[in-house]
């Protein structure tokens, strides 16, 4: 993860592959190895260059990444241990089981989420003020595509100063 720095790594405290597996055995999911990485070296860290695109977007608009969750520890608003579950935010219960592949990792823009698909590997972004869903499959729908895997989510992000003008998009 050397393409992008992080800023306050490990700010509320190590976290260890073990207390990750801990993590995973406890809530019955399996993490991307890069993701992994990322909690053991930085946990909870955000990126230094931080914007990243909405492709297919009308208006050319980015989301900043402002919160990387942090395991067994930080604020409650930004601890894995409670916010990781997609159907727990946002009256999405009902779809729990649908849902269940989708991990919650950090928020954009404060209401944004990100999310890895723990079957692909894949980053997703959730905007809950976009849906207004009757059926599991219409609230995945709204799912924006960010990147192939975390790795990528990470390495890619953009610095402020390089987002390119809308007419270059």
């Amino acid at each position: 993860m050397d393409k992008n720095k992080c800023i306050d790594p490990n700010q509320y405290g190590v976290v260890t592959y073990s207390e990750i597996s801990i993590f995973e055995s406890k809530v019955g999911i399996q993490l991307p190895l890069s993701y992994k990485k990322y909690l053991a070296e930085r946990n909870g860290g955000r990126p230094e260059n931080a914007w990243f695109p909405v492709f297919n977007s009308p208006s050319n608009l980015f989301f900043e990444v402002d919160t990387m969750c942090s395991l067994n520890c930080g604020p409650e608003y930004q601890r894995l241990e409670l916010q990781w579950s997609l159907p727990y935010h946002h009256d999405l219960k009902e779809f729990s089981e649908d849902l269940r592949n989708y991990f919650v990792f950090g928020y954009a823009t404060e209401v944004v989420k990100l999310m890895i698909d723990l079957n692909s590997g894949a980053v997703y972004f959730y905007d809950p003020d976009q849906l207004y869903a009757t059926h599991s499959s219409e609230v995945i729908s709204c799912f924006g595509k960010v990147s192939d895997s975390f790795q990528d989510f990470w390495d890619n992000l953009l610095n402020l100063e390089k987002i390119p003008p809308s007419d270059e998009w």
